[in-house]
């Protein structure tokens, strides 16, 4: 069974690696047309352990959360540095 088409936010493609420590999936859930180029809007799933700057799974489950970023000239937010294994594993002791 394909448990990606039973959930309700699927993973959708694999996030580059540059941009994330550890495995996360990105699905687009609104074209950015629909919303003037505004906004991008999408869920972000986290696989056990991995993180970026400001979000992470824990150390033993995933994190799934819905990203919102504001766009300027077709391009979205910019990300800043990776947290580092020593930063995400001291709060996760």
């Amino acid at each position: 069974m394909n448990t990606q088409n039973l959930s309700i936010f699927p993973k959708g493609n694999k996030a580059p690696a540059d941009w994330f420590t550890g495995t996360v999936w990105v699905q687009p859930l609104v074209n950015p047309d629909e919303m003037e180029n505004l906004y991008a809007v999408g869920s972000v799933t986290f696989e056990a352990g991995a993180r970026t700057h400001w979000h992470g799974a824990s150390h033993d489950s995933r994190f799934v959360h819905i990203a919102i970023t504001n766009m300027a000239n077709g391009n979205n937010v910019t990300w800043m540095l990776p947290v580092t294994d020593e930063e995400y594993k001291s709060v996760n002791k």
